[in-house]
């Protein structure tokens, strides 16, 4: 099909395919495999192709702007191609999410983490159906979540009100 009309090394013809890489990330944290789960996110970030003066040349590229694909071979490898026509940020953010653990389904906030060591004092806030929520990552030897100051063992849900803030620490193994 298509895929056969892009050069070798450019978009799912063996360049970096970024939904193919967020799905893999995906499953990794799925399976438990954060470490892998973690680098694969981290070289997904295009601010890491900035960091460095030559990636930066190379990837053409914003840094605020997952691209759908890098390309991987020949004069073009390292530059990135669709930034602005990928769904490939949503993938992306979504497995954020997944990593911290969130899932909200109408009123109800459950948190999963699945969270390496080093990602202990993270601090997430958003505000969903007025309800405003700020959640931060404690590194601890057992999971519980407190609530406004009140520790909560054996319970990963919170219901959420509109017009209650809520400062939810989580405590992660």
């Amino acid at each position: 099909g298509y895929i056969a009309d892009y050069p070798e090394g450019v978009r799912e013809n063996g360049g970096q395919y970024t939904h193919g890489a967020i799905w893999l990330m995906l499953a990794y944290f799925k399976q438990g495999m954060l470490h892998k789960a973690f680098n694969l996110l981290n070289s997904l970030n295009p601010v890491q192709r900035l960091s460095d003066k030559k990636l930066n040349e190379l990837y053409k590229g914003e840094p605020y702007v997952l691209p759908a694909d890098i390309y991987s071979l020949g004069n073009l490898a390292g530059h990135m191609g669709w930034s602005w026509y990928t769904g490939s940020a949503s993938w992306y953010y979504t497995a954020v999410v997944y990593m911290f653990g969130i899932n909200i389904s109408q009123d109800t906030l459950t948190i999963k983490p699945h969270l390496l060591d080093e990602m202990d004092g993270s601090k997430i806030a958003f505000i969903h159906q007025g309800a405003n929520c700020k959640i931060e990552y404690h590194k601890s030897d057992s999971f519980c979540i407190a609530i406004n100051g009140t520790r909560y063992l054996g319970i990963d849900t919170v219901k959420l009100e509109s017009g209650r803030s809520y400062l939810i620490d989580v405590y992660f193994p």
